[in-house]
């Protein structure tokens, strides 16, 4: 039983997971992706842009908005270097603009999750796209991160309170990606 268990896991990793060269890092949630010789753009999913999060709120500057969006790009190419493979389980986003995507880099790390849990991103709570279970696991990574001021919550604690968005709706709009293959790529996570 455990053998056939293993192997339908491994089967739903080769069949759903995608893999990509990085070419370029655009922004803190926007990458160039090579795949099968095209070039095309991948935004990390519920990452916000530092330019864009909670743009109503007046008080955070663009100066400071600005340095944060720096040393977010640093933590992102020391983590996904240019010329690097990764591989990413793509969420559906209804064909308008970049493909979502949720990577996993160094053979096992999910990205967005690490990016958000170390303190170097922030949730964005306004993308209809992003799965609820991914959705969920983000806003556990930024209060954990939060609490334990890790990352740009040690320098910069009141400014990343103040851009905090909280979602205004519930679950999700994605309709193109099946409860399998979302379950299969966590299959495979939790080896």
């Amino acid at each position: 039983m455990k053998k056939v268990l293993l192997l339908l896991v491994l089967l739903n990793l080769f069949l759903f997971a995608r893999e990509a060269v990085i070419k370029e890092i655009l922004s803190e949630n926007m990458i160039l992706i090579e795949q099968n010789g095209v070039t095309k753009r991948a935004q990390l999913a519920g990452i916000a842009l530092f330019a864009n999060v909670n743009y109503k709120n007046k008080k955070v500057s663009y100066k400071e908005r600005e340095k944060l969006h720096t040393e977010a790009m640093d933590y992102l190419l020391e983590h996904m270097p240019i010329g690097s493979k990764i591989k990413y389980i793509k969420i559906n986003n209804a064909q308008k603009g970049p493909e979502y995507i949720w990577p996993v880099v160094n053979g096992d790390q999910e990205l967005n999750y690490l990016m958000v849990k170390n303190g170097y991103a922030l949730l964005d709570a306004t993308n209809p796209y992003l799965l609820a279970m991914f959705e969920m696991r983000l806003k556990r990574a930024m209060k954990y991160a939060k609490q334990k001021r890790l990352g740009l919550w040690k320098e910069n604690y009141a400014t990343m309170s103040q851009l905090i968005e909280k979602r205004d709706y519930y679950g999700s709009t994605n309709k193109n990606v099946s409860k399998y293959e979302v379950l299969g790529f966590l299959e495979s996570r939790a080896k």
